[in-house]
């Protein structure tokens, strides 16, 4: 089933926030501190093909959200996987960088909680919706 979701961001209590606010649904988290051990685990044909969506902050180094944006859609094997950036940062200013990608959307720090997890399970199949009695 086509149900990962890879929160790559370098505050290890933002990656626990996220997983657990997805810990109820149907989706499965794999967080990662860096886009570099996250492009490791994208090499995988095996891994790559459970892969629903990546979120990624916009700002972290060595690597930041806009180079993991570009390495992922102009790779073949990565470019239809659904991708967003995660950021506290005035989007406007980086639109020029973003523009040449397809962005499925903005994550903008702070974010609705109960929003952000109807967003990401909407991009379940029809069959695949989240665990009501959980959430």
């Amino acid at each position: 089933m086509k149900n990962v979701i890879l929160m790559v961001d370098d505050n290890a209590e933002m990656r626990s926030v996220f997983s657990d606010l997805l810990a109820p649904t149907k989706l499965k988290v794999l967080t990662f501190p860096s886009v570099k051990e996250a492009q490791i685990y994208l090499i995988n044909p095996e891994s790559r093909q459970k892969v629903l969506a990546i979120v990624s902050d916009l700002m972290m180094g060595p690597t930041d959200g806009l180079e993991f944006l570009s390495y992922v859609k102009k790779n073949p094997d990565l470019a239809h996987i659904d991708f967003f950036l995660f950021t506290g940062a005035d989007v406007s200013v980086f639109r020029p960088f973003i523009t040449p990608f397809k962005l499925k959307g903005i994550i903008e720090k702070p974010f609705n909680r109960k929003a952000l997890v109807q967003m990401l399970t909407d991009l379940l199949p029809a069959s695949d919706v989240i665990n009501k009695s959980a959430a």
